[in-house]
């Protein structure tokens, strides 16, 4: 029989600390979640690295090394990432685990670069691929920054506690602010746009939002954040595969390498995850 919710409502929840992945799991396991002062109890799949990894992506992991990544995904304590989506009942500011795996795998080769690199996750919700990045590229020259429409205080705070992680990695901690992918200059204005996100300054570019199409405007104006040889993750919608009635779409993730003469150049596509297209 599951012991009750320990905390009264309104506490903090309180998983095991100092964080590690393998005494966390039992925690989990033993808990009521139907009784817990939250407004969408947690499940398992939130946070089972081990699970995730032989889930949709499978195919694509396997050809692929994994170690690192996952690695990094269990260093994670990634249940004080998903606190805020727990206690406000919004799923919508957190990609799954498999996705931000997927995303990893993807990108672990260019965050991993020697001499370290300026990486930006654009729509970064609760914070979680902002704490993975920094500890892919773990060294003391790389900038990590992020951007969200909505308050990106909490992410800023979680992705720089040192609490947050099993180890603490070389890299400063990264620079959160608000901005919208979909408005001209990000909603910036000069001095910020040109401080934050100068074109031909990113060396890896992650976009958390689906994207028409590589002819969208919101493409090129995320692929311009690239320096020649930087690549960019990205969900892509064929306006084809659009429901007209939802706005939702099957985006494939695809990233690119931007060339010698500034053009996107394919390098991989997976996925066909459902997104709300926003353009």
């Amino acid at each position: 029989v599951k012991p009750p919710w320990g905390p009264p409502a309104g506490s903090a929840l309180a998983p095991p600390k100092p964080y590690s992945y393998a005494a966390f799991l039992p925690w989990f396991e033993a808990q009521a979640w139907h009784e817990a002062p939250v407004r969408l109890p947690p499940e398992r799949v939130w946070f089972d690295v081990d699970a995730a990894l032989g889930g949709k992506f499978r195919e694509h992991f396997e050809a692929r090394d994994m170690g690192r990544v996952a690695a990094v995904a269990k260093a994670i304590d990634r249940f004080e990432f998903m606190r805020p989506v727990m206690l406000s009942g919004d799923g919508t500011s957190q990609a799954s685990l498999p996705v931000h795996l997927l995303i990893l795998a993807l990108l672990e080769e260019e965050l991993a670069r020697e001499g370290g690199v300026c990486a930006l996750d654009a729509g970064c919700g609760t914070g979680w691929l902002l704490k993975a990045f920094s500890l892919l590229g773990d060294h003391p020259e790389t900038r990590v920054l992020g951007f969200d429409l909505h308050s990106t205080g909490g992410a800023a705070s979680r992705a720089a506690d040192p609490g947050a992680a099993t180890w603490t990695p070389w890299t400063p901690a990264p620079e959160v602010f608000l901005a919208d992918i979909m408005v001209d200059d990000f909603g910036l204005d000069d001095e910020d746009r040109h401080r934050l996100l100068p074109e031909a300054s990113f060396d890896v570019v992650n976009v958390g939002v689906a994207i028409a199409s590589v002819h969208s405007p919101i493409f090129a104006k995320v692929f311009a954040l690239l320096r020649d040889g930087g690549v960019l993750t990205a969900p892509i919608c064929e306006q084809a595969d659009v429901d007209p009635h939802s706005g939702k779409c099957v985006a494939r993730f695809r990233k690119f390498q931007r060339d010698a003469q500034g053009n996107p150049l394919p390098l991989a596509s997976a996925g066909g995850i459902t997104f709300i297209l926003p353009e």
